[in-house]
């Protein structure tokens, strides 16, 4: 099983060290780059939300993201110690309106559902927010219904 964890702060700078945490994890674990590209966009979207919006502005907070391959499939978990937030309980976003109508918002965690994830689920333990994505790498190539 490889894994890695990046543990970075509420800083839009550290979005650059995760992305590189992530591509060098994908080379090592020999993953298939469209997966790479889609699991560094997923968590960018993730992580620049919770920064923008989950922590007090000024304050100095973290964020873990823990990466596992193994068993045939990724799993991807998020932990911050922000303000309590289910992403999942947000509506997907009207597809149909047009751009400039639609709400601000959501279009990350609709493309994260969407995108990469066959599991994607949140709880709230210990103070901390954890988003856990899984995505089966032995389905990654068959066609969608």
């Amino acid at each position: 099983m490889k894994q890695i964890t990046i543990a970075l702060k509420n800083s839009l700078g550290d979005i650059d060290v995760m992305k590189q945490a992530i591509e060098s994890f994908g080379q090592e674990a020999d993953l298939p780059q469209e997966l790479v590209h889609e699991v560094k966009f997923a968590l960018e979207e993730v992580v620049s939300n919770t920064i923008g919006h989950g922590f007090e502005p000024g304050s100095e907070q973290s964020l873990t993201i823990r990466l596992r391959l193994g068993a045939g499939k990724l799993e991807i978990e998020v932990r911050d110690d922000g303000q309590p937030f289910n992403p999942l309980e947000r509506p997907d976003p009207d597809l149909q309106q047009p751009f400039e109508e639609r709400h601000i918002g959501g279009l990350g965690i609709f493309l994260l559902k969407h995108m990469l994830s066959d599991s994607l689920t949140y709880r709230r333990e210990k103070g901390l927010n954890i988003l856990t994505i899984e995505k089966s790498l032995t389905t990654r190539n068959s066609p969608t219904p």
